[in-house]
């Protein structure tokens, strides 16, 4: 990570080391004077005679040969320095010459400086300095005393004395009150930085406070980070290439916030505000897709927002952070995901943090190399810098070593897209320490050498993205706070519709859900009325461009409908094809020429693809048009099919409904009033369940609903079928048939009748569920009751319970449960019988019901009817009278127990207590450093529950040791890491926090390596800390302190402490010991293991069993006799373990019989359920797949 960061304040010497008071402050003066060069871009004139000295990084206390400072150079080169302070000839001169000799020699470091104060001894400053460059070209004549003796020392440890004194020299600075000169040289330099020169000795103090911070953290500065710093002490910085690297930085991040600062949405002239107004957005990792076969598949994929395959589960990171961890990065995103305006996020994100931002769209790359015969840096540079007042060689040499590079459209490449990746490619080689981010649609995108890159995607928004994103939006667009309440209900009420739900989960139809809101005071109610409202709104917010403004709207409109209905019938024809087909259409609708019919289409099309409905995707060489979702595409053919005169309706309805994947087509058609045609041209497939499925599903979503005529014949065919289908299938069709009773209840009802007694509990639940939801005049008391009655039998079992461990269902299969128990609950919640209540009650020990969103819903229902009593018992049955922590936690406590945690962990990774902290200026901008840690160590996993044990101070001890080992191994920059940690325990800590996490709030998911595990072992850790660390108390601690103690121990060790660690009846302990065993030789591995499972079977067995699943294993009779006794045993989860392992060996008879008898074992046992409300853990899940695997059940079993 970079060295991005306001300077701390001055705070003791925490680097190890023993330097004194003036030895530091001499130190802090020549960090200040490099740094004043870095930011100048000019040369430091320390090495005149050997190098061009043109540093572009410091790093203080780096622990190399030099030690107190190490200086990289433009060209690549290292100098290591060693500061010293009064020096005089003796011991502690001739370790640091031969420690940098040592260096050279080695090739560690290409240069060594030994920086001396101009009060050491004249013998030093002038001679031995005389000498070592006479050595340095092979003269050993005239040498002084010092000299000579060094020649001597050289020798007596086998170094070449010229190949040694050529790239090491001595240089004295003068620094002190008395003699300045050294100083008063850095401020003539600096005064070329400021915009005020009278600001000199402000700026001086600045930089010397923050090179004494630097030497003190072992941090790091660039010109950028030098420029952060002066402006976060209130120095304002010249700008531009004459004030050299920091003024060109300045000037960049300056300009980048004004030329990023805000963006567009379809819809709205008004720019909104990249800062406050974007929506926040999530990205996961993904590992690169294969390239689609042809350019169908690839618009199938990029159109239904096709997922990529993900790298591990819960890898999902916060966008903006994109690029600060992991460098290189291709970031994809599907229709309306909002990628070039992450890229311009970005860009303002990076800006506002000081860096220097490029951002080029890949299109004109293209065009520059190919026209103006640029080359690929020179391209990027002329590109991203246009318009900045910054001319691209200044740039290019101002050794700037933080660029971020965002570059947007590489599927927009074409067959040029090869030769960008492969440039690309080689400029990351380059310049390693670039961020490089690349934007692309998944369609026409082929990594080629970009696959190693970080691949994300962006996600599709859910509820937690959309809740605080609308509010965020609205304030931007200055809505007061009376319809503020009211566009959050509907967007609420429409993002819960099964309508229009689906679209609001791309950026794109959020902002115009959000936007179609506020103008027309309501969204939808149906797909149809809300794109006729997001077209309205387009026209209305670019009807005044000058290119269309003589075009008639139904123009417009005729054109639109046209190239949707191409892209439906012939969606892989090109981009050309596509307009001369439509400009064909349109000429013979307007009655002009086909030339100019053809002007008008281009025209056209180039308004509609400003408008960003419409767009031009590539693959393998073939441009086409698509729309930005396709479900638009679907929407306007429907529209103008409607629009046509029969026998062309009913033939197109034919032609396009029987196309793959035009299934919202037909709903669409169904809602512009055309159900019954669109029934009647599906043809009588009364025989075929996906077809009555899709008959119920348009009759459903239609506006104007098909006649009773026409759809009975496929209510008839839902009871038919319901005799043959598997129960799966009969959910699936009732939640449908639940929402048409409304519309034909007399139908319903009667067809409903006879499935109330069938042999099936499924047939006979969707009997039921249709009566109850038809109304009370289809359905008596007396009858209701009796379904009441029935509730036990025909509602699935619980799948806590079930013998089988049913696998979960679709979202739709919980629709007919719910439906029938909703129904059953407005029946009879308000007699308020006490029978009856319990019987409605009892409705909560079944499957359907054991899932939070029903006990949610039904309690919801039961409040609405008054009966708030019923809801809270329905809620505590539900959990068992549950005495869990996590659901019944006493607050106050448990925030306080947060904020104890919090500022503990803080502490540990600042390396001081709260009280010793310094007072930081906070801009409220996210904690990076801290925002990587966090995620790196997966603090995210931890179980609420964890914060109880962050208390006494063994523990305290426990906490600074791990955290900051893992801290040190990591790619973090510590000093930054310290500032975050400062700032977060303060916020904790803060009277005004009450709520309790700074954790869970402020900082990033960020993308981050794993710790450096190999570097471990250098920390010198100590063994029995860490094992008491394991027994710390949190699950998730203890975790982080084994990972430590697996890449500290060797072998010996490590079997010494895996004998203990198992032995200790405690879930971390015996967890951590099963890891370290993996590590030890198979054979031992399995002996230690095995060792550990004679006995009673105790719950810490199943960790045990879980290891050995990870060792190559031979089913001997030592192994299937401790497999046994646990199987056989009434501990759970230790059960379950022995059956998954068991279900890992061959299936001989021994072992399916074994697994055959435990199975009968327990399924004979009732499930006992803990006071906590969860039925305990029991093997039968794995035993039955086992088993089914090896012995699979008829189709007459799996039918019922």
């Amino acid at each position: 990570m970079d060295d991005i960061g306001n300077p701390l304040p001055l705070r003791a010497n925490r680097s190890g080391g023993s330097a004194t008071a003036s030895g530091t402050n001499f130190h802090a003066a020549l960090c200040a004077i490099a740094m004043v060069h870095i930011a100048r871009g000019t040369a430091l004139g320390w090495l005149p005679d050997l190098v061009e000295d043109r540093a572009v990084e410091l790093e203080a206390e780096t622990g190399g040969p030099g030690d107190d400072m190490a200086l990289s150079l433009v060209n690549g080169q290292r100098i290591e320095v060693q500061a010293k302070r009064g020096l005089r000839a003796g011991t502690e001169l001739w370790d640091t010459l031969l420690a940098l000799a040592r260096g050279i020699s080695a090739g560690a470091i290409d240069f060594g400086l030994l920086a001396v104060s101009a009060d050491s001894s004249r013998s030093i400053t002038h001679l031995l300095a005389r000498d070592l460059t006479r050595l340095g070209d092979g003269r050993r004549d005239d040498l002084s005393k010092l000299g000579k003796e060094f020649v001597c020392r050289l020798e007596g440890i086998g170094l070449s004395i010229e190949a040694s004194c050529a790239k090491l020299r001595i240089k004295s600075f003068a620094v002190t009150p008395e003699n300045s000169a050294s100083v008063d040289a850095m401020r003539a330099e600096l005064s070329c930085l400021l915009a005020n020169a009278g600001a000199t000795t402000a700026a001086q103090a600045v930089l010397l406070a923050d090179a004494a911070q630097l030497i003190a953290m072992r941090g790091r500065r660039t010109a950028v980070s030098i420029a952060r710093s002066l402006t976060a002490g209130s120095i304002v910085l010249r700008e531009g290439a004459d004030a050299g690297t920091a003024g060109i930085v300045a000037r960049l991040a300056r300009w980048t916030l004004q030329a990023r600062a805000s963006y567009g949405i379809v819809g709205m002239a008004k720019q909104l505000s990249i800062g406050s107004a974007w929506l926040e957005q999530h990205a996961r990792v993904v590992h690169p897709a294969e390239p689609h076969r042809d350019l169908a598949s690839a618009l199938a994929a990029y159109q239904k927002l096709e997922g990529m395959p993900e790298v591990g589960a819960k890898r999902t990171i916060d966008a903006k952070g994109i690029a600060r961890f992991i460098r290189h990065a291709i970031v994809i995103g599907g229709p309306g995901m909002g990628k070039s305006t992450l890229a311009q996020k970005l860009a303002y994100e990076y800006a506002l943090d000081g860096y220097p931002v490029l951002m080029v769209k890949l299109k004109l790359l293209v065009e520059r190399i190919r026209r103006q015969g640029a080359g690929f840096e020179e391209a990027i540079f002329a590109l991203g810098l246009d318009r900045s007042g910054i001319g691209t060689e200044a740039a290019r040499r101002a050794g700037i070593t933080n660029w971020v590079l965002l570059c947007d459209g590489l599927d927009e490449c074409g067959v040029h897209q090869r030769s960008i990746t492969d440039q690309l490619a080689e400029f990351a080689l380059g310049h390693p320490q670039y961020r490089i981010v690349v934007t692309t649609r998944p369609i026409g995108y082929v990594p080629g050498r970009l696959a190693e890159w970080r691949h994300y995607e962006l996600v599709p928004f859910g509820e937690e993205d959309r809740r605080p994103n609308v509010p965020r939006l609205l304030e931007v667009l200055g809505v007061n706070e009376e319809n503020v309440k009211t566009v959050e209900a509907l967007i609420e009420r429409a993002s819960k519709s099964e309508m229009i739900g689906t679209l609001l989960k791309t950026p794109l139809m959020l902002t115009l859900a959000v936007v179609v809101a506020i103008r027309c005071g309501a969204i939808g109610p149906t797909r149809c009325e809300l794109y006729n409202q997001v077209l309205g709104l387009i026209r209305e917010a670019t009807g005044e461009r000058n290119e269309i403004v003589a075009i008639p709207v139904s123009v417009l409109d005729r054109f639109i409908e046209l190239i949707a209905l191409e892209a439906l019938i012939r969606p892989t024809a090109t981009a050309e094809n596509t307009l001369n087909r439509t400009s064909g259409q349109l000429a013979q609708a307007l009655g002009t020429p086909p030339l100019a019919a053809r002007g008008t289409a281009d025209t056209v099309l180039a308004y509609w693809v400003g408008t960003g409905l419409v767009e031009h995707v590539q693959h393998d060489g073939i441009q086409a048009l698509s729309f930005v979702h396709r479900s638009f595409a679907e929407f306007l053919a429907a529209r103008h099919v409607a629009g046509l005169t029969e026998p062309a309706r009913s033939e197109a309805l034919r032609e396009i409904g029987q196309l793959p994947g035009c299934d919202q087509f037909v709903e669409f058609a169904g809602s512009l009033g055309l159900a019954d045609a669109v029934l009647t041209a599906r043809g009588r497939n009364y025989d075929d369940p996906e077809q009555i499925m899709r008959a119920l599903r348009i009759a459903r979503v239609s506006e104007h609903p098909p006649t009773p005529e026409t759809i009975q014949p496929w209510l008839e065919a839902v009871f038919k079928a319901a005799a043959t289908v598997s129960a799966f299938t009969i959910f699936e069709m009732g939640a449908d048939l639940l929402a048409l009773c409304p519309r034909y209840p007399g139908t319903i009802a009667i067809l409903s009748r006879s499935a109330c007694g069938g042999e099936r509990p499924a047939i006979r639940l969707l009997g039921w569920a249709c009566r109850l939801n038809c109304g009370p005049s289809w359905c008596t008391d007396t009858e209701a009751l009796r379904a009441l009655r029935d509730a036990a039998i025909i509602l699935p079992s619980d799948p806590r319970e079930s013998s089988l461990r049913r696998l979960p269902l679709p979202r739709h299969d919980t629709a007919l449960s719910l439906g029938f128990g909703i129904a059953l609950t407005r029946r009879f919640a308000t007699v308020r019988d006490p029978d009856l209540d319990q019987l409605l009650l009892s409705m909560f020990d079944h499957g359907d019901f054991s899932i939070m969103s029903s006990v949610m819903e039904i309690s919801h229902v039961l409040e609405l009817l008054g009966r708030q009593d019923l809801g809270e018992q329905a809620r505590v049955r539900w959990v068992g009278g549950t005495t869990i922590p996590e659901l019944n936690l006493d607050l106050p406590q448990y925030l306080e127990a947060v904020r104890r945690f919090e500022i503990r962990t803080f502490e540990a990774l600042a390396g001081m207590r709260l009280e010793e902290m310094p007072e930081l200026p906070d801009d409220g901008r996210p904690l990076i450093a801290l925002s990587g840690f966090l995620s790196m160590v997966k603090m995210g996993d931890m179980v609420i529950s964890d914060v109880w044990h962050w208390r006494g101070e063994q523990n305290r001890l426990l906490e600074w040791a791990v955290l900051g080992a893992i801290a040190k191994i990591s790619d973090i920059e510590l000093e930054l890491l310290t500032k975050d940690a400062i700032l977060a325990a303060r916020a904790a800590h803060a009277p005004s926090n009450d709520e309790g996490s700074v954790i869970w709030g402020r900082p990033l998911k960020m993308d981050i390596c794993e710790p450096d595990w190999t570097k471990a072992r250098q920390l010198q850790l100590d063994p029995a800390q860490l094992q008491l660390a394991i027994r710390h108390g949190s699950s998730w601690f203890a975790d982080v302190a084994v990972n430590l103690l697996d890449h500290t121990l060797d072998h010996d060790r490590r079997e010494n402490v895996v004998e203990t660690l198992l032995t200790i009846q405690d879930d971390d302990a015996v967890l951590a010991g099963v890891r370290l065993a993996i590590g030890l030789p198979v054979r031992r591995a399995r002996a230690l293991l095995l060792a550990h499972l004679r006995g009673r079977p105790v719950e810490t067995f199943r960790h045990i069993f879980a290891g050995l699943k990870h060792l190559p294993l031979e089913p001997d009779q030592q192994l299937l006799e401790v497999i046994e006794a646990v199987l056989l045993s009434e501990q759970g989860d230790a059960a379950k373990a022995a059956a998954i392992l068991l279900a890992g060996l061959p299936p001989t008879p021994e072992i399916l019989s074994l697994a055959h008898t435990a199975f009968e074992a327990w399924r004979n046992r009732q499930p006992r359920v803990k006071r906590e409300g969860i039925v305990p853990a029991s093997p039968l899940e794995p035993l039955l797949r086992f088993l089914l695997d090896h012995n699979p059940p008829g189709d007459a079993e799996l039918l019922a």
